[in-house]
């Protein structure tokens, strides 16, 4: 499993309600928390904290610790691409809260951060730059493919595959073994037991396709 470097200083990028998240995980965990970096929202200072309202201030991004705050998955990815193109030395650690019950014999990808009270499961792999909301629980041998999320209390069972930007929405439950393919949506409190396509919203009690969607399209 990915441990964090805990050495160098956090910088946090984005300042809205994923960015204070973030920010309690790091206090929680002893992380020091510098700042704040927002080049959307026009705002000076967030929980006590400088806002810098551009990346110019970084002359050697090896000297901190980097997260990004942002709760839309395809987002994430075009930031964390911008990002890479210009800091190609910048190091995002994996980010979890201490009352979170990961296996040691799961894998966590860079950037991922893993809310209060998650539970991931032995041999499960986590990709880069997931979310996995409070109370969520990863089932043993499943996979989140990268930039993907699980919502607060959304339960998989075991040998679960989510693809690559999926939402799982808060509440949803899995059942083991299903495979859901790149950009599909699994809406709030649904029960899924069949294999989702790609590029889908899905919802139920079971769940079943609703409409397709873009793979930009926002899902907040």
């Amino acid at each position: 499993m990915n441990k964090t470097n805990t050495k160098r200083p956090l910088i946090i990028i984005g300042s809205g309600g994923q960015g204070a998240n973030i920010a309690s995980i790091a206090v929680d965990s002893g992380i020091i928390v510098d700042s704040f970096i927002e080049e959307v929202l026009n705002k000076k200072e967030y929980l006590g904290l400088t806002v810098y309202n551009s990346f110019d201030h970084i002359k050697d991004s090896k000297k901190f610790n980097f997260a990004i705050a942002l709760g839309e998955n395809f987002q994430r990815q075009q930031l964390f691409n911008k990002l890479h193109k210009r800091f190609p030395e910048m190091n995002f650690p994996v980010l979890k809260h201490p009352s979170a019950s990961i296996s040691s014999f799961a894998s966590l990808g860079a950037g991922s951060i893993i809310m209060p009270n998650v539970v991931v499961g032995s041999k499960a792999s986590i990709g880069r730059f997931c979310i996995l909301g409070n109370q969520s629980c990863l089932g043993h041998d499943s996979t989140m493919s990268d930039f993907s999320s699980l919502g607060p209390g959304s339960i998989t069972g075991g040998s679960v595959m989510i693809g690559k930007r999926c939402v799982i929405s808060m509440r949803a439950t899995i059942k083991q073994g299903i495979k859901i393919q790149n950009d599909t949506i699994l809406g709030s409190s649904s029960y899924l037991n069949k294999n989702l396509p790609k590029n889908i919203v899905a919802y139920g009690t079971p769940a079943k396709k609703i409409r397709a969607r873009e793979k930009e399209e926002s899902y907040l």
